[in-house]
């Protein structure tokens, strides 16, 4: 990405240790991340026409992925939507929910960094959220 724009990316999962290292390693890799692990703070502190992409937990206390898409899509639906979860079972309930989003739009826990970029630039080429 290097002589490019950064790409702006919102990062929201209730693991701490999680969302700081995947900051960590998108942001060597030229991303800029606003990253929450509470869904309730994320949203109050979403910026409107700012991000590039939005990646969200699935399973979070207080407020699902699912929920806090919907809040964030009614604020601003021109960035990208992607999902993590832990568990496939969470991948397979998404895909019912959003079967039109591209499936590398569902992301499994653990991922790496280098992997997470190719799932992230995949869902944006084919964004249907």
């Amino acid at each position: 990405m290097a002589g490019q724009k950064l790409h702006r990316l919102l990062l929201v999962d209730d693991n701490q240790d999680l969302v700081s290292a995947l900051k960590k390693g998108l942001e060597k890799q030229d991303f800029q991340v606003d990253g929450f692990s509470n869904p309730e703070v994320a949203l109050q502190k979403f910026k409107a026409d700012y991000y590039d992409s939005i990646l969200l937990d699935i399973r979070m206390p207080r407020m699902s992925g699912f929920e806090l898409y919907w809040a964030l899509k009614g604020i601003d639906d021109k960035p990208t939507f992607a999902f993590l979860s832990a568990y496939h079972d969470y991948a397979k309930q998404a895909r019912a929910i959003l079967p039109s989003m591209n499936t590398d739009c569902f992301i499994e826990k653990p991922i790496a960094v280098e992997r997470l970029i190719k799932k992230l630039e995949s869902c944006a080429k084919n964004n249907v959220s």
